[in-house]
Formats: C-alpha cells, structure tokens, sequence
C-alpha cells in the first residue's frame, strides 16, 4: 500500500449518513500533534450534503494548548453527484467560500484555512503507511484504520485580537487515519487509535464503539464495540458487534471510553481515559451530524490507554500495553 491508494468516497444515499476521514499524528519530541478531520453529512430528505473540514493543533506542556478553525460548505448538484461516483480522500481538490482550500494528490498535502478566529497552513507528506488495514464493520457501516507517518509542517494562527501566540508542529508526526461511513449517525460513538506502546515497537490497536439506543425502564443502553490489536505481526480481532451476556457494556463518558470485547479464544479489556480537561488538551466542537440530537465532538491524542488480552476463562493478562500517546475521539449529546 502506497500513499497513492484510493479512500473512495462513502458518500450516503437520501437517507442520511456520513462518511469521515480523520488524520492524525504526534510528536513524542516536541510533544506536540495535529488532527484533520473532513466529512460530509447528509440528512434524510435533503438533496444536499454538508462538507466539513477542521484542523487542530495540541500542545501537552506548552502554552497555548489547543487551536483549532474549521470551515463547511454545501455539496449539491453536480457537485454531489461527482463526489459520490468519484470522490476519493486520498485525491481531494477541496474550496470554501471564506479563501481556505485543502489539496491532496500522491501523499503530497496542501491546505490553509481562514476563521474568525485566525488561520491556519499546513504542508506534509507521507513517508510511511503501514500496507495493512484494520476493517471493523458494524450494522451502520464501517471503518478502515491504519497507521501513518507524514513530515510537515502544521501551524495555526489565532487573531491578533486573542492574544494567544501560533501553535507549531515542524517535522514528523506518528499516527494513523482512518475512514468511518455510517447510514445513520449514531446517539454517541467513541473511536480510538494507538501506535506508540510502551516498551512495545510492533503494536497498534484500533477500536470503535457505537451508542444506539437510550436505556428504557430496567434495560441498560444498547451499545456495540469492535477492535483490532496487532501485536509483534500478530493480529487479535474482536469484530462482534453483537453484546455479549458474560461482559460488561461498553462505558460512554465525554473523556472517557472502556469496554470488554471476546471472541472464540480470547477477551479484551480497553480502558482509555483522556484524563482531567483541565490539565489535557482537548478539542470540543460542535457535531452536527445528527440531525435531531445535539451532540459535542471531543478529541485528543494524548489518553492514556491500557489494553489487556486474556486468554478465555482466564484471569491471567496474555498480553498487558501502556500509552500515553492515544487518539480518542468520542461524539455524545
């Protein structure tokens, strides 16, 4: 896998949906990491669809710790049908009204951004794209995941009228991106990826979770979880959405994500906590991919993650992993 293959777009039919692509990378040097995020959105009976864009730029010590602009516009028309029979993450020629643009084409990335509250460039290329992908599917759709490297250079710019100073990444990021398409946005979700272990080289970890249904009366709320774990060339897939009766429900929080997960040899424990808001940047935005629920997305790349793999029927951990250095991403009213 090249940094030329194709992402094709997963562009919902009248009924609704989305499809997001999500890229992010970290520099365990400088401690600093950036987060693009585009997607378009469409809701039931519309005949257009919403295309948004957002960079994020985190600081763990320095100061200021997050900036953040995005910006949207409408796909309709001609527009949307292109973009459903040839759309494509990995090749984009994206414009806004506001002057921001965003440009992609053989690993090569270009983009500036204009807000209110300042702008923002960035410029960098792929060096590394680990060839396999991790496929979780779930009864809405699905998401493709793999971990990535770029060297650039990211920098966002606040309005002289804020007072906050530019928030900089030079050099190389270690991360991944991933694709998640849905036919319906979910009441909450909760998406994860991990690269850096400690003590680990050869291990990375992707996981999703989905929030479907409210609790009713007695009943706990209908909630879904998937992963994969790869650990030294060896890969642990957990893809039953199904509940299962001998674990514990997946547990939604604004900073928070755990869930048990089994399949026919094993059992998986993930614990991610994004820790105290006040003390870990994180980014909250605005979701509006649901049309009928207020939602707040909340990200950043610095949770701390423990995952524990147990062989079935026993309490004996086969593999334990620590970082500090993990992606999540959670969406919740």
């Amino acid at each position: 896998m090249t940094a030329t293959d194709s992402l094709p777009a997963k562009q919902p039919a009248w009924l609704g949906g989305f499809d997001e692509h999500v890229r992010w990378g970290l520099n365990s040097t400088t401690d600093t990491a950036y987060w693009l995020q585009q997607y378009t959105a469409i809701h039931p009976l519309r005949r257009q669809a919403q295309l948004r864009v957002a960079l994020a730029l985190f600081s763990r010590d320095g100061q200021p710790r997050v900036h953040c602009l995005h910006d949207e516009r409408s796909l309709a028309g001609a527009d949307l049908s292109r973009w459903r029979e040839r759309g494509d993450w990995a090749t984009t020629e994206h414009s806004w009204p506001s002057g921001s643009f965003l440009s992609e084409r053989d690993g090569l990335q270009r983009a500036r951004f204009f807000g209110t509250d300042g702008q923002a460039l960035t410029t960098s290329s792929s060096v590394l794209q680990v060839p396999k992908r991790s496929i979780l599917r779930s009864p809405l759709g699905a998401l493709k995941a793999q971990a990535h490297t770029r060297d650039g250079h990211w920098q966002i710019t606040p309005s002289s009228k804020t007072g906050a100073s530019p928030l900089i990444l030079d050099g190389r990021a270690e991360g991944g991106q991933w694709q998640c398409h849905s036919r319906l946005a979910a009441m909450g979700s909760a998406q994860l990826q991990c690269v850096n272990f400690d003590g680990q080289t050869k291990a990375s970890v992707v996981a999703m979770g989905q929030w479907l249904a409210p609790a009713l009366g007695r009943r706990a709320p209908l909630t879904i979880a998937q992963a994969q774990v790869s650990v030294g060339g060896r890969d642990y897939c957990f893809d039953r959405w199904m509940p299962n009766a001998t674990t514990d429900a997946p547990e939604f929080a604004d900073y928070r994500w755990m869930a048990t997960l089994v399949n026919d040899d094993f059992r998986l424990h993930i614990h991610a906590d994004g820790g105290n808001p006040r003390i870990t940047p994180w980014l909250a935005l605005e979701d509006e991919r649901n049309r009928w629920l207020a939602r707040t997305l909340r990200v950043t790349p610095f949770a701390s993650l423990r995952l524990r793999i147990y062989p079935r029927g026993s309490e004996q951990a086969y593999i334990d992993l620590r970082s500090e250095q993990c992606l999540l991403q959670t969406v919740l009213p």
